[in-house]
């Protein structure tokens, strides 16, 4: 889109609702940024947004800090920094994966008619989220939200990831450790918890009880890339349903569902110690 035609739309915008706030202005400027063919200046961002130049410099400025934008000091004009590259890439990486994934996630529900999740590990965050889902046909089930930031340290659909994140990383949910998000419980002294990490290695997966669900019963297995561990597996069940003679094969399901992921992605589960 020109930048005349976006001036018109975003105007047109503006004036359907009240005076934009500032993460509208953000919003707005994001969207001019995607949608110009080259750079900006600040002009062209005070007649597209309907703000006046000053205004316009400070979001400018601000997402220069941010690394959204870079600035050509000859020409005073901006355009997409390597901060704003960064996130598109990961959200179009997270997009394809779910759209991998999907297929995988159907073919597990069908296959225990319970709800199946697909979760990644944000390094930037330090946190995991659900990017794809596959909802039981039961009435009693967990709906969940996806692309929402959870708990890493917490939780067998986070833990099985943790458990092969390089040390760097696996330092840095260490340092962010915190209760759980259901009980209240503190985190585990270092070393159990890296005991515990080692079992996860050993058997290749992990059963959770009401570590970020209340009554949940979580089993969840990694899933590998050709660069390593890209997230995990897991089945999530009522505890009011669950039966201790479900495990092996809610274990097999869910191990099984891991692998082929895996060999999609391009490599197979990483050997155990």
């Amino acid at each position: 889109m020109s930048l005349p035609d976006r001036s018109r739309a975003l105007s047109t915008e503006a004036l359907a609702g009240q005076s934009p706030g500032p993460i509208q202005r953000a919003v707005d400027l994001l969207k001019l940024l995607a949608e110009t063919e080259d750079s900006v200046a600040v002009r062209d961002v005070a007649n597209a947004l309907g703000l006046p130049p000053s205004t316009s410099h400070r979001l400018l400025r601000q997402f220069m800090s941010a690394g959204f934008v870079v600035a050509d000091a000859a020409s005073k004009r901006y355009r997409v920094g390597p901060g704003l590259h960064r996130v598109a890439a990961l959200i179009h990486a997270k997009s394809h994966l779910a759209t991998t994934v999907q297929p995988f996630l159907d073919e597990l529900t069908r296959a225990c008619d319970e709800a199946s999740i697909f979760a990644v590990f944000d390094p930037a965050t330090v946190s995991v989220s659900f990017i794809a889902k596959a909802d039981s046909s039961q009435a009693l089930s967990y709906r969940l939200s996806l692309n929402t930031p959870v708990s890493a340290y917490w939780g067998s659909s986070s833990q099985v990831i943790v458990a092969y994140l390089p040390e760097p990383e696996l330092q840095r949910v260490l340092a962010t450790a915190h209760r759980s998000p259901v009980g209240n419980r503190p985190p585990l002294p270092e070393a159990r918890y890296r005991a515990e990490l080692a079992a996860i290695r050993r058997r290749g997966f992990l059963m959770t009880k009401g570590h970020k669900l209340p009554g949940a019963v979580g089993t969840a297995a990694p899933v590998f890339d050709a660069t390593g561990v890209a997230g995990s597996v897991t089945v999530t069940i009522p505890e009011v349903r669950f039966q201790a003679s479900m495990e092996p094969e809610i274990q097999r399901l869910v191990m099984q569902s891991a692998e082929q992921i895996s060999d999609m992605l391009g490599q197979r589960r990483q050997d155990s110690e």
